[in-house]
């Protein structure tokens, strides 16, 4: 995930092209980048998003840069087939804002 901290409203808004090639979610979140608000931000967005428990989200890495990577614990064919119908829905209809 991409994420944009001190942003004007928490929001989902798409993809990213990333430097090395590859793929990112962009995310924004209203909190600064400080003490790890931003990063506590990002997992109360995503929680209610893809309805699941804040605990099933664990930050992996890139706790103090842009770029982040999260696991998200459960049933892995469930979560697949939610994310799967979450990321058509989020090309379909644009950004998701809260």
């Amino acid at each position: 995930m991409r994420l944009q901290p001190a942003a004007r409203r928490d929001a989902i808004q798409g993809s990213v092209a990333l430097a090395g090639g590859g793929v990112a979610l962009r995310v924004a979140v209203t909190e600064a980048p400080e003490g790890g608000r931003a990063n506590a931000a990002l997992i109360r967005l995503l929680a209610p998003t893809l309805r699941e428990p804040k605990g099933c989200f664990a930050l992996v890495s890139g706790g103090k840069q842009r770029n982040k990577k999260v696991h998200l614990s459960g049933d892995a064919t469930m979560l697949g087939d939610k994310l799967e119908t979450w990321f058509d829905g989020l090309e379909r209809n644009g950004p998701a804002r809260r």
